[in-house]
């Protein structure tokens, strides 16, 4: 609630507008970066096939822990492809 404000206050102020990045714990990403340097093959650049990957892997973690190691994973991989 009070980040709302302050960020409608500096919207106002600045006449711009403000995004935020995704923010994740180094936990993640770290658990991503290792995940991938074992199993680079396993992956591609869709959400839906990582994730089930990752519960074949035996990440038995919890959904939303293992949605953020995908999408890391999954974005990882959209940039590896592009260059």
């Amino acid at each position: 609630m009070i980040l709302g404000k302050l960020l409608k206050h500096f919207v106002r102020k600045k006449r711009r507008v403000i995004y935020l990045g995704r923010i994740r714990t180094k936990d993640i990403k770290n658990a991503a970066k290792e995940t991938l340097k074992k199993n680079r093959d396993k992956f591609t650049t869709e959400f839906d096939a990582n994730k089930k990957q990752l519960e074949q892997l035996g990440f038995k973690t919890s959904k939303r822990v293992r949605n953020k190691l995908a999408g890391y994973i999954t974005r990882h991989k959209k940039i590896e492809m592009r260059g």
